[in-house]
Formats: C-alpha cells, structure tokens, sequence
C-alpha cells in the first residue's frame, strides 16, 4: 500500500502539549526577537552578496560524517557525542548552540563571496553597531530581584558566551586567550567539519563552487527560518538535503535508512519522527508513507519500507514566524 501521509491524522496529546508551549513562545518575546532580526537582516545586508548569488550553503561535513568512528548504536541508544557528525553534536533540546553556528556562517556569506571569512562582530551590539547578541533569538527577558537587575541583553550575552564554549569543545570555534571579555568577541570560526584529524584547525570561509555543500534558499535566512524552526528540524531538515547515503528516486524523493540516520548523521529516532512531523506540517516537506494504512499503522501484509520525503524549496519564500504560528494554532484548536 503506498499513501501520502495524512496529517489529519493528529497529533498526540503530548505532541498538542509541545506544540501549545511552542505557540506560547512565538508569540511572546521568542517571537518578538525574531521580528527584529529578519528587521536587521533586511537593513544591513545588501542581496547581492554570497547568501544572494549562491543560496545559504553549509559544507556537508556538518551534518553527515562519512567514517562513523562507532557502530554499537540502536534508534534509542546513539553513539556517543563525538562521534556524531558536528550538527547533531551540537543538538540540544535546549539553549542555542547550533542556531547560533549557523548564524555565523550566515552572517559570513551576508558579508563576503566565496572564500571570505566571518567578520568580526561583537557579542553584544549597539545602536550604530550590530552584535551577536541581535541576531539570536532567545525568550530572556529582563529580570529584578532584591540586589541584582539583569537585562534580556545581558542574559542573551551570556547564552552566546556559553554555546561559544560549547562549540570550541566540539572544534568548531577558537576562542581568544585576551581577557574575559575579547576571549569571546574575538573568536575564530572553524570549518563546519570541526578539527580534521591531528587536531588541525581550518579557519571558515564562505563555501567555493568546488566545496560539497548542502543548499537552502536565501529565504530560509531573510524569512528567519532559521530562528522558527527547532534543532530537531534543523538537524533532520540537513539530513534530508544532504541526501549521502541515502535512497535517491528518479523523481528527487529520498528515503533514508535507519542505520544510515543514525550513525552517519547520528539522528536518533525520536528525532526523526518529531521533525518529520513538523516540517510537514509547516510545508517544508512532502512524505510519502510506503506499506501503512490511512490512519498510519504499518501493513503487516508487507515488507518494511522506508518512507520517502520531497524538500520544497520555495516553501521558505513564506514569513516563518507567520507561517509556523498559524498552522500550530489550526492544530491546537483541532486537537487541544
């Protein structure tokens, strides 16, 4: 039996939970800050450089990792952390590590051509001066107690500070050595296949026409999708473009086995079946179930085979945060 997977179908009532928290987010101060930097984006860089001419492009050693170093893995039990490939690496279900790497090498190719390197920004902005602290969404809002006043831009400086520290432990950043404060704002960006091996480190430049990339639109930068979408979907949302290793059809669909999802891009099931999920909903993904009923059960009549999945690209031309609020509240008020 092959079907078009419905997503009429529900969600369960956990997942109704997740998507009633996420919808809290988005149209509070999450939301606010994504509304800012697709703003700032739009003021202070022109089309016409490398994100324009050549689409938001990152090295495939990001997310794929050709000679997984393990293979004593199942869907619930992944190799450990370094041995995954950098993307899934840096995953959390929590914090901003790998939105804030992937803003970087955006904000590289919104600044320079091929072969340039990131600029240096500070990590907290101004007025006449952009920081990294503007270009990440977080939901840190200001904070008074008896003794201290904490802003959200103190509190999203130092969300920056600790995924800078997380990405030099996996390779992909060098920090300063200049004091507390320019340890951070100068740091070095790395290749995104972090340290080769001897511990070599290769500085990152925008990718060449030679470079083996995976490519999104420039819209999945401008339109902030990068900021909407979870690191689940992000992670899975590469796997799928990336396309090593996996089944490739005639007509462009890709089917990705376990094995293969697991060890090679280190995404566990748990992952992939939340992402698969949401990215349809959000109409970034066509998935085509194979051998399942129309109410998603598995036909015990046939072999298991694998579903098959269609990225579309001009799904990212719509605003994310317009885009992604609507379709949770059609879901939290069908199923909530």
């Amino acid at each position: 039996m092959v079907g078009v997977f419905d997503s009429s179908r529900g969600p369960k009532d956990d997942e109704v939970e997740a998507y009633r928290a996420r919808l809290e987010r988005l149209q509070g101060r999450h939301g606010e800050m994504v509304r800012a930097i697709t703003d700032r984006v739009r003021e202070h860089y022109p089309e016409e450089k490398a994100l324009g001419k050549y689409g938001f492009r990152i090295r495939t050693g990001f997310s794929f990792k050709d000679q997984p170093g393990a293979s004593d893995y199942s869907d619930l039990k992944l190799p450990k952390r370094e041995h995954r490939p950098p993307a899934t690496r840096i995953l959390s279900s929590r914090g901003a590590t790998l939105r804030f790497y992937m803003t970087a090498i955006a904000v590289a190719q919104l600044r320079g051509l091929p072969g340039r390197q990131l600029p240096d920004l500070p990590i907290v902005g101004s007025k006449d001066q952009l920081g990294w602290t503007q270009l990440v969404a977080t939901v840190a809002i200001d904070q008074k107690s008896q003794r201290n006043f904490i802003t959200a831009q103190n509190k999203r400086a130092r969300s920056i500070k600790t995924s800078l520290q997380s990405l030099e432990d996996a390779g992909l950043v060098v920090l300063g050595s200049s004091g507390p404060n320019r340890r951070y704002d100068s740091f070095v960006l790395l290749n995104e296949g972090g340290r080769v091996s001897g511990g070599d480190t290769v500085p990152y430049v925008v990718p060449r026409a030679t470079d083996a990339t995976i490519t999104l639109p420039p819209e999945f930068i401008r339109h902030s999708w990068l900021h909407v979408l979870e690191d689940s979907e992000l992670v899975v949302l590469l796997m799928l473009l990336c396309r090593s290793g996996g089944l490739i059809e005639a007509d462009g669909a890709v089917a990705m086995p376990s094995g293969v999802r697991a060890l090679n891009y280190g995404v566990g099931r748990d992952t992939y079946t939340y992402a698969r999920k949401t990215l349809e909903l959000f109409g970034l993904v066509d998935v085509e179930e194979l051998g399942r009923h129309s109410d998603g059960r598995a036909d015990s009549t046939e072999p298991h085979r694998l579903h098959r999945f269609t990225v579309k690209p001009a799904a990212f031309g719509t605003d994310a945060l317009a885009l992604v609020i609507d379709r949770l509240k059609s879901q939290v008020k069908a199923y909530g």
